[in-house]
């Protein structure tokens, strides 16, 4: 009956819906649930490491066709689809992901690369009471981090030391190569 939210459906996403799919979590005969959010669409640069999209998905929502895809890989599991980012204001009082649609949660996992949302999904799991697998890419690097609150350090309280070698590696590199 668990019901979890996953914050991302890019590469690191994929890889986290692909094993719930594979490992029966959120199976609809259990009333459990997985929620996906993703604002991003696909593009042709995102095929080679986001497995769970086709040529066909190019244009499509990440979310609505990684939610597709893992009732593909697990017709039991039970995929609610979003293509809203999480923001200030889709958190706020009035907004679809406010209080009470955390207090559902057994658990977040983030797969952002976006520091900001990063911070936010922390912010409420602290507050919340519920349980963090963040992990999420800045260029080449790639970190996770599970958290539980009151117990563990959040990622918010934690920061990777600065390393004055590392230069950030421009999106349209990373979008454009390989050709």
């Amino acid at each position: 009956s668990l019901e979890l939210f996953v914050v991302g459906a890019g590469a690191i996403g994929c890889e986290l819906l692909k094993n719930f799919a594979g490992m029966g979590v959120a199976l609809g005969t259990s009333g459990g649930c997985v929620r996906v959010t993703d604002g991003d669409s696909i593009e042709r640069s995102n095929l080679n490491r986001q497995l769970l999209f086709r040529a066909a998905d190019i244009g499509r929502p990440k979310a609505a066709c990684a939610a597709e895809a893992c009732a593909r890989l697990n017709p039991r599991m039970r995929v609610v689809a979003s293509q809203l980012k999480l923001d200030a204001d889709t958190a706020g009082p009035s907004g679809p992901f406010a209080e009470p649609f955390w207090r559902r949660l057994g658990a977040v996992a983030t797969a952002l690369d976006n520091v900001g949302a990063r911070l936010l999904a922390d912010e409420l799991s602290v507050r919340y009471g519920v349980a963090l697998l963040d992990s999420g890419t800045l260029g080449a690097k790639g970190s996770v981090q599970p958290s539980v609150p009151r117990v563990t350090e959040s990622y918010g309280a934690s920061a990777d030391p600065a390393d004055e070698a590392d230069t950030p590696i421009p999106q349209c590199t990373l979008k454009a190569f390989p050709c």
